[in-house]
Formats: C-alpha cells, sequence, structure tokens
C-alpha cells in the first residue's frame, strides 16, 4: 500500500508546461522573433514539437536549447516567424504533452496570441518587404487569401474607375496602348502553362506591365525592393500597394513548390491580374510617371 501511495505521489509531482512569447504587433511579411518554451519533469517523454501548432504563422526554426536542472528539463525553440494575414491574426493555443512510462500524459496549453498585423509598406518611409528564405513549410489559409487578392484589386479597380471619370478627356496614347497589349498578350497565353510556370509567367508580366508605365528599373529586383521602390511607392498608396504585394507573394509560394493550386486557382490568379493591367491601363498615364 505505501509503494502505492509512493507511486501516486511521485505522479501527481510530475509537470509539463508550456508557453509562446512573442510580439503583439508585427510588420506584414517581415521576420520576428517568437520563442517558445516547453518544460517537462525528468521522468517524462516530451512529445514531438510540430511547427504547424504556430499556424496561421509562417515559421523557420533558428536555435533550440535544452538544460536540465532539478530534474525538471526546459526546451527553447526560436523561430524566426512572418505573418501574412492582414490586420491580426491569433495564434490558437500551443498544446504540449509529456508521458510517463507508463504511458500516463501530462499536458498543458498555452492562452491563444493575438498579434496585430501592421502594413511593412509605409507611403513615407517604404522599407523592404522581408519573404521567408530557403524553401519552408508556409501554412496558407487559401481562401483567405483569395479574398484579400481579388479584394485589394477590387479596390485597386475603383480608384481606377475614379480616376477614369476625371481624366477621360487624356488619351493614353499608341506607346502606352502597346504596354498594356503586350501585358495582356502575356497573361493570355500563361493560362495554358502548368502551375509553376503559370505563376513565373503571370508574376512575370505584372512586374513588368508596372515597370513599363511606371519607369521602374527592376531587372533583379526581388519582389520587396520591387514594391517597394520609389516609382512604385508615389504611383500607388499603400492599400494599392498591400493588394499587389499579396499577389506578387502568392505567385512567389507557389514558385516556391510550397503551394499547391488548382486550375480554378489560376483562373481566378489570371482574371485577377488581367483586370489589375485593365484597371491600370484606364488611369491613363499618372502624374510624376517617368
Amino acid at each position: 500500500m505505501a509503494g502505492a501511495e509512493t507511486v501516486s505521489a511521485l505522479l501527481l509531482l510530475l509537470v509539463a508546461e508550456v508557453e509562446v512569447r512573442g510580439p503583439t504587433e508585427v510588420a506584414f511579411g517581415k521576420a520576428f522573433e517568437l520563442t517558445v518554451i516547453r518544460r517537462w519533469s525528468a521522468g517524462l517523454v516530451p512529445g514531438r514539437w510540430e511547427d504547424g501548432l504556430l499556424e496561421p504563422l509562417a515559421v523557420n526554426l533558428v536555435e533550440v536549447r535544452r538544460a536540465e536542472r532539478d530534474g525538471l528539463v526546459e526546451e527553447t525553440l526560436r523561430f524566426d516567424a512572418y505573418a501574412f494575414d492582414r490586420d491580426a491574426v491569433v495564434v490558437g493555443g500551443v498544446t504540449f504533452t509529456a508521458r510517463a512510462a507508463d504511458g500516463t500524459g501530462h499536458s498543458a496549453k498555452t492562452d491563444p496570441l493575438h498579434i496585430i498585423v501592421e502594413s511593412s509598406l509605409d507611403a513615407a518611409a517604404p522599407g523592404p518587404v522581408e519573404v521567408p528564405g530557403g524553401l519552408m513549410d508556409v501554412p496558407f489559409n487559401w481562401g483567405r487569401w483569395k479574398m484579400e487578392i481579388l479584394g485589394g484589386l477590387i479596390v485597386v479597380a475603383g480608384f481606377a474607375w475614379t480616376a477614369m471619370r476625371f481624366r477621360r478627356g487624356r488619351a493614353s496614347g499608341a506607346a502606352s496602348e502597346s504596354v498594356d497589349v503586350r501585358a495582356l498578350d502575356r497573361l493570355a497565353a500563361a493560362a495554358a502553362l502548368h502551375p509553376e510556370p503559370f505563376y513565373i509567367a503571370v508574376s512575370d508580366a505584372v512586374r513588368d506591365f508596372i515597370c513599363e508605365r511606371y519607369g521602374v528599373q527592376a531587372p533583379e529586383m526581388t519582389t520587396q525592393e520591387f514594391l517597394a521602390s520609389a516609382p512604385v511607392s508615389r504611383a500607388m498608396g499603400e492599400r494599392r500597394r498591400d493588394g499587389l504585394a499579396a499577389f506578387l507573394f502568392l505567385c512567389d509560394h507557389v514558385k516556391f513548390g510550397r503551394l499547391p493550386t488548382t486550375a480554378a486557382d489560376r483562373s481566378e490568379a489570371s482574371a485577377a491580374a488581367e483586370r489589375f493591367v485593365r484597371d491600370a491601363a484606364l488611369e491613363g498615364q499618372p502624374e510624376g510617371a517617368s
């Protein structure tokens, strides 16, 4: 009886703890530090860590440290994390379970982490937006991103229509028309391609169109450098650039090979890109463009 009571007492002393530390405000697409700390009694076996527990953030594990003191093991996992949702994200409670030799589980769960996501493109002083380096698993809310992309392009269309009403008398000129036609022809040709070359062709067509129309010199620019360039910053407001950023980053994710798509997804992306070109063409030559 005394032996059973001793075992029960030991089981009560076994612990499993977890906490997530990170900022409450971050910039869209920029890396920020996120730390997960797991603690468990030395007599327990910890469950395997899964990066998916931190969705909808995209994370890249940078460092793992583990130390043991007074029968308690502490593991620290440090990540570079990225937020690709607009306005705010919520990381649900992270659960951690460590088991005893007899299979008994000891669990802990964090409170949800609420993070405000601010634009990384400041109209007054634009800076580069970061894209996670290398091939990594990017948790992706496809439905939400489709709505964000289409919503952003709809906003662009609204601005374009308003501008057109005030600039109807200004002719675009043969040079501008050829830029628009070339972009639309390239988008039409891309429709028959497979997913990865399709997104490469579509994003290149949109980038080249903006380069020619707004005078951006960007032969070797990354997406973040392109969006932060001075001519694009002058030509587009913050919300228009965020809509364009969502579309171009989506194409980048597919090119990295970490985002599956369907024929319907590609059709929507092609239509969104075509609308962007047509709506920008209606604005005429923007003021300040070189």
